[in-house]
């Protein structure tokens, strides 16, 4: 599938412009989503403060169902995986695309993308 706007994707890249490990992310959401018939939309970060100032440097990064999947090098086995393991609006916590609207995204750790927790780590790579 293609890059949609509706807002009712399972997969959303987060992205700014200039940064070259987002175009290389974007390829490899893009040939993902094409694989496993996922819906994806690109989000550019610096567009809202909100977004800007969740996400930071973390860029590129990519959430399923609302869930920080990686950041900066996106995983292609971690990004398919993360897709086939929920069934559409099957997300836990909320429906496909419950990180818009100012909510952080979860990690897999249990954290969110900002801030993380002291039992799983940190996906901004702070420390605990």
């Amino acid at each position: 599938m293609v890059a949609t706007a509706s807002g009712s994707e399972r997969v959303v890249l987060y992205v700014r412009a200039g940064c070259h490990l987002c175009a290389t992310g974007r390829e490899v959401v893009a040939r993902v989503a094409e694989e496993t018939g996922a819906a994806w939309r690109e989000v550019d970060v610096d567009v809202s403060p909100g977004t800007r100032s969740l996400f930071g440097e973390l860029v590129p990064a990519v959430l399923v169902d609302g869930v920080l999947v990686d950041h900066w090098r996106i995983d292609e086995a971690r990004l398919r995986r993360a897709i086939e393991a929920q069934a559409p609006g099957g997300a836990p916590g909320g429906a496909p695309g419950s990180a818009q609207g100012g909510t952080a995204p979860r990690s897999p750790q249990g954290g969110t993308a900002s801030g993380g927790t002291a039992s799983g780590g940190t996906a901004s790579g702070g420390t605990a």
